[in-house]
C-alpha cells in the first residue's frame, strides 16, 4: 500500500512539474508546415514538418510536432482561443497533401466527376 501511495505522489509531482514548465505560445500552420512561437521571455520558434495528435479530449489535445529527429510535445487548450478551436482540430486531424497529389482527384473518384452539391 505504501508503494502505491508513493507512486501516486510521484505521478502527481510529475504532473505538477510538467504544468509549471508548460510553454505558452501560438501555433501556426502555413498550409505545409507547422510552427510554434513561445510567449514571454526568450521568445523562440519551433518549426515542424509534421504534427500528429497523440491524445484528443475534445477540449484538449496533446500534439506531437516533429522536425527530423527533434520532437516537441504541446498541450492545446480550447480556452486559449475558443473561436478558432474547430479550425485547429480540423487542421491537426487532416492529412497534409503531398505536392504529387495536389490537383489529383480523390482515390476512387472518376476523373472529371462532379462532387456533391454544397
Amino acid at each position: 500500500q505504501g508503494v502505491a501511495l508513493a507512486a501516486v505522489a510521484l505521478a502527481g509531482l510529475g504532473a505538477a512539474w510538467a504544468v509549471w514548465r508548460a510553454r505558452s505560445g501560438t501555433l501556426h500552420w502555413d498550409g505545409q508546415h507547422w510552427s510554434f512561437e513561445t510567449n514571454g521571455q526568450g521568445m523562440s520558434t519551433t518549426d515542424a514538418s509534421s504534427a500528429a495528435v497523440a491524445l484528443d479530449f475534445q477540449s484538449f489535445l496533446l500534439l506531437r510536432l516533429a522536425q527530423g529527429r527533434r520532437v516537441s510535445w504541446l498541450w492545446l487548450d480550447r480556452r486559449a482561443c475558443p473561436e478558432r478551436w474547430r479550425d485547429v482540430r480540423r487542421a491537426v486531424h487532416a492529412r497534409a497533401a503531398s505536392d504529387a497529389s495536389l490537383g489529383a482527384p480523390p482515390k476512387g473518384a472518376a476523373a472529371g466527376a462532379a462532387g456533391p452539391a454544397r
